[in-house]
């Protein structure tokens, strides 16, 4: 509880300022596997001018995780009801750490379910340094989708 508590008086406490580069500088520290180019990307749509330079526009709260853990089971339950296709893409290098058996645990849920399960190499953020590895898979996943739907007459 005290966590939450600290997160709602950091929302409180006056956005800080930085330089476009301090800005850069800050974003590459603290996602090191991101390439300059997806930095900048992100950065687009993720600081907002300011008078004195730039802030960050996204909520602090969307970073804090488990503000009410779940357990695996209650987690598989919620996997069971996703009624929609679901194309779940991994980089083999992923977040740099072996995946832990509850992770496994759901991976297998969504294979167990005729999801989309799908290994590429790179990292966690091999979406944004380099998209033509992923979009072949993205591509083939939505297709049959898009064909399938019938325009209104």
């Amino acid at each position: 509880m005290d966590e939450v508590l600290q997160f709602e008086k950091k929302t409180e406490e006056k956005k800080r300022v930085y330089t476009y580069e301090k800005a850069v500088e800050r974003l590459l520290a603290a996602n090191p596997t991101l390439s300059e180019q997806s930095v900048h990307i992100l950065l687009e749509r993720g600081l907002v001018q300011v008078d004195e330079g730039f802030v960050f526009s996204r909520n602090l709260r969307v970073n804090f995780k488990n503000i009410v853990p779940i357990s695996l089971e209650q987690s598989l339950e919620m996997q069971s009801r996703i009624q929609a296709s679901v194309l779940v893409v991994l980089g083999d290098k992923g977040f740099g750490a072996a995946p832990e058996s509850n992770h496994l645990k759901l991976l297998q849920g969504y294979v167990e379910r005729n999801h989309t399960v799908v290994t590429v190499s790179g990292d966690h953020h091999v979406h944004l340094n380099d998209p033509k590895v992923v979009a072949p898979f993205v591509c083939d996943f939505l297709q049959p989708k898009v064909l399938s739907q019938q325009l209104p007459a």
